[in-house]
């Protein structure tokens, strides 16, 4: 029971069976078994009152008290043979034995209290004895028996009491017989039900134990698909900006040369006492050029250094912080520059400029990154002019974001497995379908918002976000 044991509610169901099945057999060893005896008892009770009855005019007649039945033993014989029983005694008001079929004991007198309270209230009174238990009058007997006390009542008045005896060894042993088969086959029964269930119960633990096991490992191989779609995106934002930041730089380097070589060359005419009013002047002119271009190439250079510092920095790092949710925008718009520079697109953001929200800017990154390349990388695939636009709202505690480009759009069986992992429309093209499904995940799951999409061929795409703002 390895794997039932380690399932919380086939554990409980294995618990509760074990209950039942106990419950069951204590309810048979209380309630059932006795009922059998006390069944037993009552049959013979009432045989028992039948017989005294017959027998209730034969000892009184019409007197008032009991007489003589010495008259009547035969027939009290015949009786106790015709209904098979054990023996037959008849008990004075005082308890004092006045017939019995055994002789030896006439005479004797019964002191128990029934003859002061029960039998001259009408009671009639049953018990079983066991073979080789005690009777009332402690005598033991060698059958299983009844013993049954009948009063003896006229008008009322209580004369005596016949105590009648059944021999129920036969009834007791089929009985008996009938409850052990019943036991062994409810037994059998119980056991058989408690393998299957144990056998069922492995089974299902074991199913639910493997497919915890699978879906852990997806859990962990969709992790390592994530992190490696982060760290592609973030290595294809290094090549765009490394090969945008190539421009200034170079331009700068170029001017830089010049000026260096243009300082030599006034530097040697200084030293030769040849330099000139217009030389001089022709080489400040030529340095304050240079200066504005080399220092205008490096600020433009260093503005996307920063951008694309805290584009990796955000995406590298799982912080929560306030932040300015335009500066975020901006800086993933500037970063992704090169994949623009493609085409003739057109970005419009409606934004405040100090709207600020507490949340992971590094996820907000992420989320951005992923729709501008999807409407770069499907919605503009075939176009050189596309138009994308981000606007910004708060309603309460959340942040609404709508985000739309005028691209070729989606199909219905695309728009609704836009979100779906491996899915994608560029297999084959570089496409690894899991851009949108981190999408979903990160505005689900990190944010704790919701995402939806609305799309049609032809009409481009439309997504909105709605985020707690912290």
């Amino acid at each position: 029971m390895t794997y039932t044991w380690k399932i919380g509610y086939l554990r409980a169901i294995l618990l509760v069976s074990c209950l039942l099945l106990g419950a069951m057999l204590t309810y048979n060893s209380l309630v059932v078994y006795p009922s059998f005896t006390r069944m037993l008892t009552l049959n013979t009770e009432e045989e028992a009152v039948r017989v005294a009855s017959y027998l209730m005019t034969e000892v009184l007649g019409e007197a008032d008290d009991l007489h003589d039945v010495s008259g009547i033993a035969d027939r009290i014989q015949d009786a106790r043979d015709q209904f098979r029983l054990w023996k037959i005694k008849i008990f004075s008001a005082t308890g004092e034995i006045v017939y019995s079929t055994e002789a030896a004991d006439i005479g004797t007198v019964n002191s128990s209290l029934i003859f002061t309270n029960e039998l001259p209230a009408g009671h009639i009174l049953s018990k079983v004895v066991r073979k080789d238990g005690k009777s009332t009058e402690g005598q033991v007997v060698p059958l299983d028996i009844t013993e049954t006390y009948v009063p003896i009542l006229k008008e009322g008045t209580f004369l005596g009491a016949f105590e009648i005896y059944y021999d129920i060894t036969q009834r007791k042993a089929r009985q008996d017989q009938n409850l052990r088969k019943s036991t062994l086959v409810s037994a059998a029964i119980a056991v058989l039900f408690f393998g299957a269930l144990i056998f069922i119960l492995e089974r299902t633990g074991k199913s639910i134990v493997e497919r915890q096991i699978a879906e852990q490992k997806l859990i962990e191989y969709q992790k390592h698909l994530v992190e490696s779609e982060k760290m592609a995106s973030l290595g294809g934002l290094v090549a765009g900006v490394a090969h945008e930041i190539n421009t200034p730089v170079g331009a700068a380097v170029t001017v830089a040369s010049s000026l260096d070589e243009r300082t030599r060359q006034c530097r040697e005419l200084l030293l030769n006492n040849q330099i000139k009013r217009s030389d001089l002047q022709k080489y400040f002119e030529t340095a304050t050029s240079s200066a504005a271009v080399i220092l205008s190439s490096l600020r433009q250079a260093a503005e996307l250094i920063k951008s694309f510092k805290q584009v990796a920095v955000d995406q590298s790092c799982q912080e929560k912080r306030t932040f300015r949710i335009r500066e975020c925008i901006e800086d993933v718009l500037l970063s992704l520059k090169p994949k623009f520079r493609q085409g003739a697109h057109q970005v419009e953001v409606i934004c405040p400029e100090d709207l600020e929200i507490n949340q992971y800017p590094g996820v907000m990154t992420q989320i951005f990154t992923n729709l501008v390349m999807n409407s770069l990388t499907h919605g503009f695939a075939q176009r050189d002019q596309g138009r994308i636009r981000f606007d910004v709202q708060t309603t309460d505690s959340l942040l609404r974001i709508r985000y739309e480009d005028d691209g070729v759009g989606m199909s219905a069986e695309t728009l609704q497995r836009i979100f779906e992992p491996f899915f994608t429309t560029r297999r084959g093209q570089g496409g690894s379908g899991l851009g949108m499904h981190i999408t979903y995940n990160l505005v689900s799951q990190t944010l704790g918002g919701t995402i939806a999409c609305d799309s049609s061929p032809g009409q481009g795409a439309v997504f909105t976000l709605c985020v707690p703002l912290n």
